[in-house]
């Protein structure tokens, strides 16, 4: 599987990271050449490769969340970023890996009504 295909993956597994500090998220990104991709706070989002990553507030705190299809990939995303695998809380996320097709007959009922 291709590189570009395996971006295109729905993603199935989350590391939570809590109590983190939004600008040293931010600088740790930069330094492994990853981008800030959208910010709408309480949210931004950031891109690292083929992976997600979000930093939302949550409960009067900070957490860092990151996306992806491979628990591997999500954990080395996380040791990338300078964060210590005691502090990773890892998730598998399957109702997300059915989310393309839940778009696609959403986008079909809205064009249905219209």
């Amino acid at each position: 599987m291709s590189q570009q295909q395996q971006g295109n993956e729905p993603h199935r597994w989350r590391a939570v990271i809590r109590d983190v500090d939004p600008e040293a998220v931010y600088r740790s990104v930069r330094a492994v050449n990853g981008f800030r991709s959208w910010e709408d706070p309480p949210r931004t989002l950031y891109q690292v490769a083929t992976t997600t990553l979000e930093v939302v507030h949550d409960s009067g705190t900070w957490a860092l969340l990151i996306n992806g299809t491979t628990a591997e990939r999500v954990r080395d995303t996380a040791a990338r970023l300078g964060y210590p695998h005691e502090a990773v809380e890892l998730r598998s996320v399957p109702e997300l890996a059915g989310l393309p097709e839940l778009v696609r007959q959403a986008r079909m009922r809205k064009e249905g009504a219209a």
